[in-house]
């Protein structure tokens, strides 16, 4: 008798400009910064959320490493406005937001702002949205690295880089990968996938068949789900660079043909738990290199 369905593993599938000085909008929009209902102005350096801001250029950074920018201002128009700040490079953690320039200037007036992360190490993608008091917020198209765009005080920009550095040798859980799926991608390859099963019966999972498998809860002490969350979270652990144990290796290989046909059925319930625990502990860093913390 099968404890589960059958269930399947796949549950879900240089420099970009944007100068608009001659802001068409000024008829509607407001000639200075108060009208925008701002008590006060926040100046480059200050922490920022990762919503846009008219009269602010705010910088994200995602993934698990810090990066460093670099910043420059040019006028724009009839110049820049009378609180106009930047700064020149900055340091910005993971899971933070930073305005690096600001420029009040009214319509016609203003800043154009170039931000480059140099050195781009393990640069995973860029992301931005703009801000205007007339038409509100919209999507950058591909925003690349460097990236110029405009702002004043009917217009913001925010950027978000993403930065995935790949684990030395130590080992993550499946929370970090179900939450990172952009350094999955990055370790799988932009085409690639990641091989479950055996020789004679593999199946492929993309980055997010990944995620959508470890984002699907055990639900009554599932056999099935246990036992790929922690094997998927192992094998992206050693394709990342992480080393693994004799013992853990060969968990590895006997979860994999307990998965040949992606079922677990009930008398191989108690063997696919006790795998998972070996790879749990692996992926723990209990076992083997470490954890990354």
């Amino acid at each position: 008798m099968r404890m589960n369905r059958k269930a399947a593993l796949a549950a879900g599938a240089s420099m970009g400009v944007a100068f608009v000085v001659a802001c068409s909008d000024s008829a509607t929009g407001p000639d200075k910064a108060s009208d925008l209902g701002k008590v006060n102005l926040a100046a480059a350096g200050s922490p920022a959320t990762a919503t846009p801001v008219p009269s602010e250029f705010r910088v994200c950074k995602d993934g698990n490493t810090s990066g460093m920018f670099v910043v420059s201002t040019t006028p724009a128009g009839a110049g820049y406005g009378s609180n106009h700040t930047a700064l020149s490079t900055v340091t910005i953690q993971p899971g933070t937001c930073v305005v690096v320039a600001e420029d009040d200037a009214p319509s016609g007036s203003g800043s154009n702002v170039t931000v480059e992360e140099s050195p781009a190490t393990n640069l995973t993608g860029v992301a931005g949205v703009r801000v205007s008091t007339t038409s509100g917020i919209s999507t950058i198209a591909n925003p690349t690295n460097p990236f110029t765009d405009f702002i004043n005080s009917i217009h913001g920009v925010r950027l978000t880089f993403t930065n995935e550095a790949v684990s030395s040798g130590c080992t993550f859980t499946q929370g970090y990968y179900k939450n990172h799926e952009s350094y999955v991608q990055q370790i799988l390859g932009p085409n690639g996938t990641l091989n479950i099963g055996t020789l004679a019966s593999p199946f492929l999972l993309t980055a997010a068949q990944i995620d959508a498998n470890l984002e699907t809860p055990p639900k009554k002490g599932d056999a099935f789900y246990i036992l790929t969350h922690q094997l998927i979270t192992a094998e992206l652990n050693i394709l990342g660079g992480g080393s693994a144990p004799a013992a853990v290796q060969q968990a590895i290989a006997d979860a994999n043909a307990l998965l040949a046909d992606q079922v677990i059925t009930a008398a191989e319930r108690d063997q696919a738990i006790a795998l998972s625990a070996i790879l749990d502990d692996y992926n723990n860093g209990l076992t083997g290199p470490g954890h990354c913390g």
